[in-house]
């Protein structure tokens, strides 16, 4: 890859919520997922990973690069004196995402000259002064909270009442669009935010998909790919999984699987086989979409000559 001033690579950052590694199929998953199998293909596959655990002090880490507790994120929603652990212990690595001190990756990267695009969620300060827009983000299109309905776009611990908050380049909206899904709409303002970009300069994208974090809601369609994969059950599909990633080295081969829980039964487990194979399918469904929609990314990067001079980093 050039290096050159005027052949920087732009850099693509697609994060998933609560997916577990094995999910995929390059990892060794039964869920489809061919344009990700292809980018791991022609990349580098990563088999010692890490995040934080949970998931506000995961993306204050990759966003500023430093531990959680430095970056003021030691557990979910840092939020200073309003902090459980604040009024426990007053120490500052639960202040919240400071904006004193620390620089993000956006805006490290756009000092050096990028231009800087997220769509997705945020999860990292509900309050305007620690939006994304005012972390480093030239266009934004972000769920700010944890979450929210994927097809309503309602809190997702609501069944009634306004939105969750969602922010257009600064500014909370009022409605979403008609067809709104998180999945493709993240994607949508992800692509416009390329198409509209200035092809001088290189651009940094951060596509931070929801998914496939609850409630487990997907397009039927992509449900009903997966209608009998999951019959046989959980301990069926945990075998197969780590059979796969024996094969292909990720597991080792003389390592046991754990056992159940010993609040589990397998009696238990018996009968609520139906259940978990509805949940399963609609997982798979949102993790297949989740697919779907790279594959349009990697169709506009190839369309517009930057495939090649993209660094594309999935997790």
């Amino acid at each position: 890859m050039n290096q050159s001033a005027n052949k920087r690579p732009n850099i693509v950052i697609i994060l998933l919520d609560d997916m577990g590694y094995s999910d995929i199929g390059c990892y060794g998953g039964e869920i489809q997922t061919p344009a990700i199998d292809a980018l791991a293909a022609g990349g580098v596959r990563l088999a010692r990973f890490y995040n934080a655990a949970q998931c506000c002090p995961s993306r204050a880490t990759l966003m500023s690069g430093l531990y959680p507790h430095q970056a003021g994120m030691g557990d979910m929603n840092a939020l200073g004196p309003s902090s459980p652990y604040w009024q426990k212990v007053g120490a500052p690595g639960y202040l919240g995402f400071r904006k004193n001190g620390i620089v993000t990756l956006p805006e490290a990267l756009r000092e050096a000259g990028y231009q800087t695009f997220m769509s997705g969620k945020w999860h990292l300060g509900d309050t305007p002064d620690n939006w994304p827009s005012e972390r480093g983000f030239d266009r934004t299109f972000s769920l700010i909270i944890g979450a929210s309905e994927h097809f309503s776009g309602r809190r997702a611990w609501k069944t009634e009442g306004p939105i969750a908050p969602f922010i257009l380049d600064g500014k909370k909206l009022d409605a979403l669009p008609p067809d709104f899904y998180t999945t493709d709409t993240f994607t949508d303002y992800a692509l416009r935010f390329i198409e509209e970009s200035d092809r001088a300069r290189p651009w940094f994208c951060y596509l931070a998909y929801t998914a496939p974090h609850w409630p487990l809601e997907c397009h039927p369609r992509d449900e009903d790919k997966y209608k009998d994969v999951y019959r046989p059950g959980p301990e069926a599909v945990r075998r197969r999984r780590v059979e796969r990633l024996r094969e292909m080295g990720l597991f080792p081969s003389g390592a046991a699987l754990p056992g159940l829980e010993p609040t589990v039964t397998r009696e238990a487990i018996e009968r609520k086989t139906a259940e978990w194979e509805l949940w399963m399918r609609r997982y798979a469904g949102m993790i297949d979409c989740v697919d779907q929609n790279i594959a349009r990314l990697v169709g506009l990067l190839r369309r517009r000559g930057e495939l090649d001079n993209t660094l594309i980093l999935f997790m």
